[in-house]
């Protein structure tokens, strides 16, 4: 969130309605602009996760459904978190998991072990996609990581690296 502002902010509300009115495809990658920041791959999976709760928190995912969400990084420490979000799940018709569940989530920087069995544990596999943070990894590491790490089937492997891509965006089959 830049200046604190999260996606589910009231003040983006017009924003989201737009973007809900073209059920639109969200991708949220975080940014931190302090490169010297020891903290930063902390802080940039953090601010996936209080993107994620904001959304949930404000009624942003109820109040505008259309809206497809893609988070970086496996949405950071969503899963690790999301016993302790609880409380957001009162504004939530169908409940928390059901919204979690909703998201998509991709595999950039989110290939190691704890990581990946974390949000692997959280979401089903049709809502993860092949994601590799470049420049800062590539897609033979990360599919490496998720070959090494995930207990994936090869038809689970591929659902992650195109199938759950074009169901997602089936113009792209062409």
């Amino acid at each position: 969130g830049q200046d604190d502002v999260y996606l589910g902010d009231p003040e983006l509300a017009p924003v989201m309605a737009k973007l809900h009115r073209r059920r639109a495809i969200v991708y949220a990658h975080p940014i931190c602009e302090d490169r010297k920041n020891p903290f930063n791959g902390i802080e940039f999976i953090t601010d996936t996760t209080r993107t994620i709760a904001s959304l949930l928190y404000n009624g942003t995912v109820v109040d505008y459904p259309d809206i497809r969400f893609i988070f970086a990084h496996g949405g950071g420490t969503t899963a690790a978190s999301s016993s302790r979000m609880g409380g957001l799940a009162q504004s939530l018709p169908n409940g928390l998991m059901f919204e979690l569940q909703k998201f998509y989530y991709d595999t950039g920087q989110a290939y190691g072990l704890p990581l990946l069995a974390s949000y692997k544990a959280l979401i089903p596999v049709s809502q993860i996609l092949f994601g590799t943070d470049f420049p800062f990894r590539g897609s033979v590491e990360t599919a490496r990581g998720l070959a090494d790490n995930g207990g994936f089937s090869e038809a689970e492997l591929r659902a992650i690296d195109r199938d759950n891509a074009l169901r997602l965006f089936p113009k792209l089959r062409a």
